[in-house]
C-alpha cells in the first residue's frame, strides 16, 4: 500500500511471538485436564450450551477420565480467537511489551504479515519470543516481488538507509533511487524470467510462509516503467502466472497486492490463493468502472476458494485529500464488490494494514457498511484465522481442535462489538494472564 503516515512507526518496531512453524502442542507445557462448564459455545451459527475439556492444549467435549480442575464460565460466550490477516508488524523485538498484549487484550491470536523485515524477524532477540501459548502466532511473507523501483522499495530502501522522514518527496525518491540495501530482505525486483531464475534460489532458501506479489495497476506497467517513479509500479502481467507456478511447486501460497479490477483478474487467471486489498480503497486518477470486479472473475475466484482481506478501512485516510465525495464514490464501488464477494463464496478475512494497530478498525467499518450481519461478521472474523494457517485446527471450536477460545459476556452475534468485553483468554490450553494496561486506554 502507499500509506507512508505509518512508516515513523517502525523505527521503533514491532515484536513477533510465534511463526508458521508452531510449537506441536504435545510439547507444549504441561496444562492440567480442565472441565470448563456452563458455557454457551460457538459452533459457526449459533451458541450451544455445553461442557468444554482441555486435555494437552487440545479441545474436547467427551469427558477425559480424570478432570484436574473445572472453570464455571457462569453463561459465557465461547467463541474463537480472532485474527489481523493483514498487518506488517512483528519483525523486530521492540514495541513487543506494547503491542503483543495489545493483541491479546483484543483477542487476536493470529496474524499474516504481509511484509516485513525478513532478516530483522529472524534474530534472537525476537526469536525468543516465538512458539510460546502466550504469544502471537505470525506467518510472514518478507520480502515482496515487484518490479525495479516498483513498491514496497521506496519504503523500505528509505528504512534500510535510515530515511525517517519525509519518504514521498522527491528528494527522498531521488536520494534512494540507486540505493539496494533492502533487496533480497524487504523487496525482490522480478519482471522478466532471468531476474527470477536469479532471485527464485534465495526464496526457496529463506523461505517465507506465504509470498507477496505487487501489482499495482498493471495495465499501465510499461507506461509506469518509462516514469521510473520509485514506488509507483508493480510487476508485469506476464510474468505473474510463472511466479505463481513456481510458488506452488514449492508448497507455498501467494497473496497478492492489487489496486484495480484488471490486476484482480490477471492474479485470479494466474491461480493466487488470496489478496491483500479489495481494489479501489483509493481510486487515483481512473473512472470508478475500472475498480468494479469482473463478476466471472470473483465466480471463478470464489470456487476455488479464495481469501481476500479487503483492508476497506483504508479509503478515508487515502481520499482525505481529495475531491469532495470521492469518499462516496469509493465506498459505492466498495459495497458492489463487497456484495458480488459475498455472493460469490469469496472468504474474507478481517486484516488491518494499519501499523501500530490491531484490526479492530477494518471490522467495525465493514459492521458500518451495512453489508453484513453482525453473526456473519462473527464467523468471518472467526475464521480468519484459517485464512491464515490453513493447516492447523484453528477457527472452530471442535473435537480435536487447539484449545484456543475467548469467553465474551454477551452475545456477539447480535451485535459483534461485544467481542470487546472479553472475560476469559485461553490460549492452546494455557489461560492467558496480561499485565494491565497503560494508564487512559479503554
Amino acid at each position: 500500500m502507499f500509506k507512508f503516515v505509518y512508516l515513523a512507526l517502525s523505527i521503533t518496531g514491532v515484536c513477533a511471538c510465534a511463526t508458521q512453524a508452531q510449537t506441536p502442542l504435545s510439547e507444549l507445557p504441561a496444562t492440567p485436564n480442565r472441565a470448563y462448564v456452563n458455557g454457551l459455545w460457538y459452533n459457526g451459527n449459533r451458541f450451544d450450551p455445553r461442557t468444554g475439556y482441555v486435555v494437552g492444549g487440545t479441545l474436547t467435549f467427551e469427558k477425559p477420565r480424570q478432570v484436574s480442575e473445572t472453570i464455571d464460565l457462569r453463561g459465557g460466550f465461547v467463541v474463537p480467537p480472532l485474527a489481523d490477516a493483514h498487518c506488517h508488524h512483528f519483525d523486530t523485538a521492540s514495541m513487543a511489551q506494547t503491542l503483543v498484549p495489545q493483541y491479546l487484550r483484543e483477542g487476536v491470536f493470529y496474524a499474516q504479515s504481509l511484509g516485513n523485515g525478513a532478516v530483522a524477524r529472524r534474530k534472537p532477540s525476537v526469536r525468543a519470543f516465538f512458539d510460546v501459548p502466550n504469544g502471537i502466532d505470525v506467518s510472514y511473507a518478507d520480502a515482496s516481488l515487484t518490479a525495479t523501483l516498483g513498491h514496497p522499495f521506496l519504503i523500505y530502501e528509505s528504512l534500510a538507509n535510515g530515511f525517517y522522514a519525509d519518504m514521498d518527496s522527491a528528494q527522498n525518491r531521488e536520494r534512494v533511487r540507486t540505493l539496494r540495501k533492502g533487496e533480497g530482505e524487504t523487496y525482490f525486483f522480478v519482471e522478466t524470467p532471468p531476474m527470477l531464475n536469479r532471485a527464485w534460489p534465495q526464496i526457496k532458501r529463506r523461505p517465507p510462509d506465504v509470498l507477496k506479489i505487487m501489482l499495482l495497476e498493471s495495465d499501465r506497467y510499461e507506461e509506469k516503467r518509462k516514469k521510473a517513479e520509485p514506488g509507483d509500479n508493480g510487476l508485469p502481467p506476464e510474468i505473474v502466472p510463472e511466479i505463481v507456478k513456481r510458488a506452488h511447486r514449492s508448497g507455498l501460497r501467494v497473496f497478492a497486492h492489487v489496486e484495480n479490477a484488471y490486476d484482480f483478474k490477471v492474479a485470479v487467471d494466474a491461480g493466487v490463493d488470496g489478496f491483500a486489498h479489495l481494489p479501489g480503497y483509493s481510486m487515483n486518477d481512473s473512472p470508478a468502472q475500472a475498480y468494479v470486479l469482473d463478476e466471472k472473475t470473483v465466480r471463478a475466484f470464489g470456487k476455488r476458494g479464495g481469501v481476500i482481506t479487503p483492508t476497506a478501512s483504508l479509503a478515508p485516510f487515502y481520499t482525505v485529500s481529495k475531491t469532495p465525495g470521492t469518499l462516496e464514490r469509493v465506498q459505492g464501488v466498495q459495497k458492489r464488490n463487497l456484495q458480488m464477494l459475498r455472493k460469490y463464496g469469496v472468504q474474507i478475512a478481517v486484516g488491518s494494514d494499519n501499523y501500530g494497530q490491531g484490526p479492530w478498525g477494518e471490522a467495525e467499518y465493514l459492521r458500518n457498511s451495512g453489508i453484513f450481519t453482525d453473526r456473519e461478521l462473527l464467523r468471518m472474523w472467526c475464521e480468519s484465522s484459517r485464512t491464515i494457517f490453513p493447516k492447523r485446527k484453528i477457527g472452530h471450536l471442535a473435537e480435536g481442535y487447539e484449545a484456543s477460545f475467548l469467553v465474551i459476556d454477551a452475545d456477539p452475534s447480535q451485535d459483534i462489538r461485544r467481542l470487546k468485553q472479553i472475560r476469559l483468554r485461553v490460549k492452546q490450553g494455557v489461560i492467558l494472564s496480561l499485565p494491565p494496561d497503560s494508564p487512559g486506554k479503554p
